[in-house]
C-alpha cells in the first residue's frame, strides 16, 4: 500500500495549477493543451469501447469535455456523469451538459462509493499509485458493465501496455486500442 493521501494532495495541487491554468481554453482544462486536433486523435479512439446505450461515468471529468465529445462522436446515446476531485472544475462540467447538472460530483475516487451502477466506466490509471491499480480496478470495475482503463503519457514517459495490466489484475480483456500517447483496454466485469 502507498501513502495514497500524500499522492492525492499532491495530485489535486497539480491538476488544479494545470487544469484552471487557462480557464478559456477547454482543453487545457481538460487535460491537454495542444488543441482540438491532438484531443480528437487521442480522445475519439474510446468511442471504440462503448457498446451501447447507456449512462456514462468519466472518473476524473475535469470539465466535462471528453463527455461532450463522447456524446457528440459515439453512435450510442449516452447519459453522462461525472466526478473529479478539482472542486473548481465541476461546475464547468455541469454547465457543459445541461440538464444532468446533478450528474457531476465533487469526490476522491478512492472513497467515493456510487448509489448506482452505470452501463460503461472510464478511468485512467495515472490517478492511482501503481501498487494500487489491482485494487483500484477491482472497484470501479463492481460500478458498472464495461470499465475502459486509460493511460495517457507524455512524450517523455514509458508507455504503459493497459491491457496487460488489466490482465494482471485478473481480468479477460475483451477489446483495446491506442492513439500517439495513449492505450485504452476494456473488460466486461
Amino acid at each position: 500500500m502507498t501513502d495514497r493521501r500524500a499522492f492525492f494532495v499532491k495530485g489535486e495541487a497539480e491538476f488544479r495549477a494545470s487544469y484552471l491554468s487557462e480557464p478559456q481554453n477547454p482543453y487545457r482544462m481538460s487535460g491537454r493543451s495542444s488543441g482540438k486536433e491532438r484531443w480528437e486523435e487521442t480522445r475519439r479512439c474510446l468511442c471504440e469501447a462503448i457498446d451501447q446505450d447507456g449512462d456514462f461515468l468519466d472518473v476524473g471529468c475535469a470539465n466535462g469535455l471528453l463527455l461532450e465529445t463522447l456524446r457528440e462522436w459515439s453512435p450510442y446515446e449516452l447519459t453522462p456523469h461525472g466526478i473529479d476531485f478539482v472542486a473548481e472544475l465541476i461546475p464547468y462540467a455541469r454547465a457543459r451538459h445541461p440538464g444532468f447538472e446533478p450528474n457531476f460530483h465533487v469526490a476522491n475516487v478512492w472513497d467515493w462509493e456510487p448509489s448506482r451502477r452505470y452501463t460503461h466506466v472510464r478511468t485512467n490509471l495515472e490517478y492511482i499509485p501503481e501498487p494500487d491499480w489491482p485494487e483500484y480496478l477491482r472497484r470501479v470495475a463492481s460500478w458498472g458493465d464495461r470499465l475502459i482503463v486509460c493511460h495517457y503519457r507524455n512524450a517523455n514517459e514509458p508507455v504503459v501496455e493497459v491491457a496487460e495490466v488489466a490482465r494482471r489484475c485478473g481480468f479477460d480483456v475483451a477489446g483495446t486500442t491506442q492513439a500517439p500517447g495513449v492505450r485504452a483496454a476494456w473488460v466486461d466485469p
